[in-house]
């Protein structure tokens, strides 16, 4: 049996972790480094389209903390398949994804140091003081929408000029400024466009465009797109994909990621039939953070999706699930029917010690412009110095050991890795380490 080390034994991982939760203690407090950051000038809110270059504020979040709500205008082109009625709801489902995502907190487990105890006193002390620091880690990332955004109470209302952001769907809802400012609409699937934004309160305003799907001017011809709207799923992706660039998030290099540059082409291209036919909002869950569930039936199982069915004695044709839940402080196992019924209780993975850090991937970050006057900063920024900027919610990784305890009495000891789009167990089976559990979202 492969020998179990709890993860951070040495002084290194000790200066690293102490280093980092610096690190992010300086962020919270808005005042990160400002050597990482590239020397810029302040953009006066002029029309900026979001999701391509990092340039200024042009990514910021179009509302922060001091806004309390934000209205909204829906505008549809006659010569587009979906209602006015339905649009309006799945704008609703859109603006719902993305406050439950932001407002979603982190998953952190028990305390591993009760159940490896050695009885040396100074080594148990050290790890005790090491799980102290990975809580206040945890708690640190649990912090990380501070900038309150997706927040607001966001108001529907008729287009007026009023508004601060009107989603619009099919060309003829575009005016001439906005047809000067996109040039040809059929180049565009979707596009966010912000128009105007206050450096002093940090409020944005702007519009949404996403092309029409019948055979008119509008249609982008190099997605063709006829006819794809009339997918409710696939029309709540894109409009999700675009508020996420108004709530400040950049395009990531993830194929399947909904914020991926080319998610829009992905969702109505030629090869996308396939992709799109059993699309369900529900792999979708936890954009920033780890999934708390996941499945795997037999008939699902391949490159992306498997579970060595001998490692876990899993009965024939029987689908397993997995829930990462804090409030047992361990990973609940369950087995199920592929065509349904309930959930049978299988097993844990308990004296979980996953550690969680931020990810390699950009999340949302926030230019603090010389004379805004949200958020306290820690010197003024003149000439060209940089500007101050706080970082948002990023994404999450977490690994770590942990027990696993099935059924049958035996216990096994595993590593896990989870993210928001991957879960791996890996572990010693046939007398080598290798992948016991896999589930990725490329």
């Amino acid at each position: 049996m492969m020998a179990y080390r709890p993860l951070l034994r040495n002084q290194t991982h000790y200066i690293s972790l102490a280093f980092w939760i610096a690190l992010t203690l300086t962020a919270c407090s808005g005042s990160a480094p400002h050597s990482s950051f590239p020397t810029v000038p302040v953009l006066k809110g002029d029309w900026v389209s979001s999701g391509g270059e990092n340039l200024k504020n042009s990514q910021n979040p179009w509302w922060v903390k001091n806004t309390k709500q934000v209205l909204y205008c829906i505008d549809v082109d006659p010569n587009f398949s979906a209602t006015p009625q339905k649009i309006s709801k799945i704008v609703n489902i859109a603006i719902e994804y993305w406050k439950t995502e932001f407002a979603r907190k982190l998953v952190s487990f028990g305390e591993p140091y009760k159940s490896y105890r050695t009885g040396d006193e100074l080594s148990d002390m050290l790890t005790h003081f090491r799980h102290l620091a990975v809580r206040v880690h945890h708690l640190i990332l649990d912090l990380q929408n501070h900038v309150s955004i997706a927040t607001q109470e966001f108001t529907e209302v008729p287009c007026s000029g009023e508004e601060s952001l009107r989603l619009q769907f099919g060309a003829s809802t575009l005016n001439e400024m906005q047809k000067k400012f996109l040039g040809d609409p059929s180049r565009y699937v979707g596009i966010t466009v912000r128009t105007g934004y206050d450096e002093v309160e940090l409020r944005g305003k702007g519009f949404i465009y996403i092309g029409s799907d019948k055979a008119t001017a509008d249609s982008a011809s190099s997605t063709k797109l006829e006819g794809v709207w009339t997918n409710d799923s696939v029309l709540t992706l894109a409009v999700i994909h675009e508020l996420g660039h108004v709530f400040g998030i950049p395009h990531v290099e993830k194929k399947r990621s909904l914020m991926n540059s080319e998610w829009l082409e992905l969702l109505t291209g030629p090869e996308a039939h396939s992709y799109v036919e059993n699309l369900n909002l529900s792999e979708f869950t936890s954009f920033f953070l780890p999934r708390t569930t996941w499945k795997v039936c037999p008939s699902s199982m391949g490159l992306q999706k498997f579970v060595r069915a001998d490692y876990f004695d899993l009965p024939a044709g029987k689908c397993i699930e997995f829930y990462l839940g804090a409030l047992n402080q361990e990973i609940r196992i369950y087995t199920y029917d592929e065509t349904g019924g309930e959930r049978t209780y299988f097993g844990r993975v308990d004296s979980s010690e996953i550690v969680h850090t931020f990810s390699n991937l950009r999340g949302v970050v926030l230019v603090l412009t010389p004379n805004q006057s949200v958020f306290p900063t820690s010197s003024k920024t003149s000439g060209n110095r940089p500007l101050e900027r706080l970082n948002g919610p990023s994404f999450v990784e977490g690994n770590g050991g942990g027990r696993l305890v099935l059924n049958d009495g035996k216990m096994r000891f595993v590593h896990l890795a989870v993210g928001p789009d991957y879960f791996e167990i890996s572990g010693e089976w046939n007398q080598k380490y290798q992948p016991l559990v896999s589930f990725k979202r490329e």
